[in-house]
């Protein structure tokens, strides 16, 4: 086994089958929140011990790009994919991991460093990119049940206590999640200061009698992912239910906390993917991060009718010139941004899908601007133009 090829070179491996699982807000179980791979368990324990987990490990181990983790492979070559990031932070778990792997993929043990258990889809704003599954706020105007925990999953995280090295909290919208609070508190009882991982809208710090701030004071570590897809009042129609000056007051405080690394989540669309350089230039002018760099692009790849891909040629054309010639104007020390800002260019001229996705991305703007009172076309002048056709 060449754990330097695998971790550096191979272009299918990736530590996280060894070290991670996934629960989506409805309970789905994931090797990871980018993998399609659904596994009809009752446990997580059941999941990780599965013939397709195997399967999965048996493929990466032998060079296979299993189709499973094709969100992650088609990246390769446009921006640090998901399997990088990880196969990095946790090399060091590989001899005691990865070379205890049986010939048919499978493993002897259950002793996972690292969980992305998204215990609910209780969230208080209905993003445009999103849907009922990972919002109680779209289920509610779809009709679709709300989800609050799984105590089976629950009960398996607190178990896993001793063993992990770092939790990843997500949604709906984790600081309104009430199990987040129940394992931050048991982390804290426990004296276990670990990494912390956030992804969050930063709406809310202080939640029924949990204050934030305070519970995170134990933790030396944090990591806190700020979704940012605009400002303002473009903010507020993308991600419906945003309240852009609680947001942006929110920032500043997370800023200002010694043990937060913070850094502004940009989930690149079609509705913002021409603003890009207007938004960070709003980050650098209201001075809203410690790293100046720290600003990360995820290119959203689903739901397919709303990525940038379906902008139409000539939007597309010149929102890619100007954001061009707006990196290659940044200075050295912006080179991060710059880069990520080059790489999405790339990606978001390999392909027009404008022609296949217009009618299905057409109905879902008139219809939710109709529901939720709001308007695309007084928002976004510059886009106008799709509603055409």
């Amino acid at each position: 086994m060449d754990k330097d090829f695998l971790l550096n070179k191979s272009k299918s491996f990736c530590i996280l089958p060894w070290v991670h699982i996934h629960t989506s807000p409805i309970g789905k179980i994931y090797p990871c929140c980018i993998s399609v791979l659904e596994m009809q368990k009752e446990s997580l324990k059941e999941a990780f011990h599965s013939k397709e987990m195997n399967q999965l490990r048996y493929d990466m181990l032998n060079e296979i790009q299993n189709p499973v983790c094709n969100s992650c492979y088609k990246m390769d070559g446009y921006s640090q994919t998901s399997r990088e990031h990880h196969n990095r932070i946790f090399a060091h778990k590989f001899d005691e991991t990865v070379t205890k792997t049986n010939d048919d993929g499978s493993l002897n043990e259950f002793n996972l460093s690292y969980f992305d258990i998204r215990f609910s889809n209780i969230c208080n704003m209905k993003c445009r990119m999103c849907n009922s599954d990972y919002s109680s706020q779209w289920a509610k105007e779809v009709g679709n049940p709300i989800i609050n925990g799984n105590d089976v999953f629950l009960k398996e995280v607190l178990d896993a206590i001793d063993t992990l090295e770092l939790v990843y909290f997500a949604g709906g919208e984790p600081l309104i999640t009430d199990q987040h609070y129940v394992l931050l508190e048991e982390l804290i009882r426990k004296n276990k200061d670990i990494p912390l991982i956030y992804s969050t809208n930063a709406s809310t710090i202080k939640y029924k009698n949990k204050d934030l701030l305070d519970l995170w004071k134990h933790f030396s570590s944090i990591e806190l992912r700020v979704s940012m897809d605009h400002y303002g009042k473009k903010a507020e129609y993308i991600r419906h239910g945003t309240n852009w000056e609680t947001v942006e007051e929110n920032i500043l405080k997370f800023k200002s906390l010694n043990n937060v690394n913070l850094a502004l989540l940009t989930v690149v669309n079609l509705y913002n993917y021409s603003d890009l350089p207007e938004i960070y230039d709003y980050i650098l002018e209201k001075d809203l991060l410690k790293q100046k760099s720290n600003w990360i692009l995820f290119n959203m790849t689903y739901p397919t009718h709303l990525t940038a891909l379906v902008l139409p040629t000539e939007i597309k054309r010149v929102a890619s010139t100007n954001i061009l010639n707006y990196a290659n104007n940044l200075s050295e020390e912006y080179n991060h941004v710059k880069s990520q800002l080059l790489n999405l260019v790339n990606y978001v001229q390999s392909q027009d899908t404008y022609d296949e996705f217009k009618h299905k991305f057409i109905d879902e703007i008139i219809k939710l601007d109709n529901l939720r009172q709001e308007s695309y076309t007084n928002t976004f002048p510059n886009l106008a133009s799709m509603l055409n056709g």
